[in-house]
């Protein structure tokens, strides 16, 4: 144990065998194992075990402090540059990139669009430019047919718009375009940028896949087990007619009966489709 007034000159090697709960002692322990000793060129070596970092969490108080402070780049190059191969890159010259995140942290978890679209109408290698406030960073991309976005800009609490408080907000946008079903997939978790940043990316206006034309495209290929099934009142307000109603259960599709059609829209399901569950959804107007 090293500790306050403890000074070794001749120890060369310290083992980490577990991080120290302070790191303003893991600054000392490390600065007194790695100072020059008098009279000596051998250097001083500090050993710790990645996989035992990682298991403790220091991984993303790591990338927290670099993500705060790019001086770390100074304090600890090397560890810093490992973080940095795989961050996220700005789409403009000059722009800082979004230190200490790593794309396969990311976590998405909004609802996907899907868009009828051709080829020519998606151009998914443009540069995206916002606002002047709103800052775009791109994520690193495997092909043409991948964009990835982090957006970051400056705003009020809905509770506080005419206070001083504000914060920064950072919304992820995905997009992949696959070419068999011509289908833009667009996943956002802002639907106010997603609409700016589609536009600069596709040329013509595309319709979005409602619940018809996804159940059509998915009929085609595989085999649908629906486990929920939603129908939606089509005619109005009636004492007869309940405004929404749903079958639950196994293949609940032959639960519908074909008069339902003629009082009832579609209104969300939920299926089995190769062991995933997917769900679909058709707004209504009250």
């Amino acid at each position: 144990m090293l500790g306050e007034g403890i000074d070794i000159a001749d120890l060369m090697v310290a083992v980490l065998h577990q991080p120290p709960k302070s790191f303003a002692f893991t600054l000392q322990l490390i600065g007194r194992v790695t100072r020059p000793a008098e009279d000596s060129d051998v250097a001083a070596t500090v050993i710790a075990d990645p996989d035992k970092l990682r298991e403790a969490g220091v991984d993303d108080v790591v990338k927290r402090l670099y993500h705060e402070d790019a001086g770390w780049r100074q304090l600890v190059p090397e560890l810093v540059d490992k973080y940095i191969e795989t961050n996220v890159a700005a789409t403009t010259a000059g722009q800082d990139a979004l230190r200490g995140v790593n794309e396969q942290d990311l976590q998405p978890y909004r609802s996907t669009r899907l868009y009828e679209s051709t080829e020519s109408d998606v151009d998914l290698v443009a540069d995206v430019s916002l606002d002047d406030d709103t800052i775009v960073y791109k994520l690193p991309r495997s092909d043409e047919v991948f964009l990835g976005l982090i957006t970051e800009k400056i705003d009020k609490p809905t509770w506080g718009t005419r206070t001083p408080l504000d914060y920064r907000q950072y919304d992820l946008h995905l997009y992949y375009y696959h070419d068999e079903t011509e289908t833009l997939f667009e996943a956002s978790s802002s639907d106010e940028l997603s609409d700016r940043i589609r536009s600069q990316i596709v040329s013509d206006e595309i319709e979005i896949y409602g619940g018809e034309s996804l159940v059509r495209m998915l009929q085609a290929e595989v085999d649908i087990e629906y486990q929920v099934a939603g129908l939606a009142n089509a005619l109005g307000p009636s004492g007869s007619l309940p405004s929404y109603k749903m079958y639950l259960g196994d293949r609940v599709e032959g639960a519908v009966r074909q008069t339902d059609a003629q009082a009832f829209a579609q209104g969300h399901a939920v299926a089995e489709v190769d062991e995933e569950i997917i769900s679909t959804s058709q707004s209504i107007a009250g």
